[in-house]
């Protein structure tokens, strides 16, 4: 059930990579109105957290998957 959850999660996580890094290319020509600046940079922080978010899920993934194997029921957290 872990596994199917994790493959979930990390399918969202890959359509919101996808997605959200075509709408940051879309943006590239759009300026902020108040600073002149483009709008590319802030829309690339959806893409940049979600490969974030993916890149932890599948250490936790292997860490549980490793832990599992040794026999042992402790997980550490990975600060990354």
């Amino acid at each position: 059930m872990n596994t199917l959850i994790s493959l979930l999660v990390l399918g969202f996580l890959l359509v919101m990579i996808y997605y959200s890094y075509t709408m940051a290319i879309e943006s590239k020509y759009q300026l902020a109105q108040s600073l002149g600046v483009s709008m590319f940079l802030p829309s690339l922080a959806i893409p940049v957290a979600m490969a974030a978010a993916a890149v932890q899920l599948v250490l936790n993934y292997l860490l549980k998957l490793k832990n599992r194997d040794a026999g042992r029921h402790e997980a550490k957290i990975i600060d990354i």
